[in-house]
């Protein structure tokens, strides 16, 4: 499943409207550590300056999801974007399925896949182990 929004900040600066909008791949950027300011990364990809007036009025805007793709889906609420709640859920998909091609790849007899989610008691082993790996460092 491909994670990903499309983000526009309308705004009208010196009598002229503008309409600066992206396209995130919430995957890739998790991947990279997380979900960037959203209005930074609207500014960066519409090459508007940081140290202007436009950027100024533009950071006043309201943000406007203008499409989800993916789990981004669950996030969105009244135009809003929840990125805290997707990191998270996104972090524990991710290690759900490490978890899954671990089981699979260790336990596996050849008699088929092995699913963690039907052995909660293999679910649980392997998050205890993960915590205390985290722990330990």
């Amino acid at each position: 499943m491909h994670n990903r929004i499309t983000i526009s900040i309308p705004f009208s600066f010196k009598g002229e409207s503008f309409f600066p909008r992206s396209t995130i791949d919430l995957d890739e950027q998790m991947e990279q550590g997380g979900i960037p300011c959203l209005y930074t990364h609207i500014a960066n990809e519409n090459q508007i300056s940081p140290y202007s007036y436009e950027h100024d009025i533009m950071m006043m805007g309201e943000l406007v999801i203008d499409e989800a793709a993916g789990m981004a889906t669950e996030f969105v609420h009244d135009s809003s974007f929840d990125s805290e709640g997707f990191e998270a859920k996104w972090k524990q998909e991710k290690l759900n399925n490490t978890l899954q091609e671990i089981a699979t790849r260790c336990l596996n007899s050849g008699s088929g896949e092995i699913s963690a989610a039907q052995n909660q008691a293999l679910k649980n082993a392997l998050l205890e182990a993960y915590e205390l790996g985290k722990e330990t460092g």
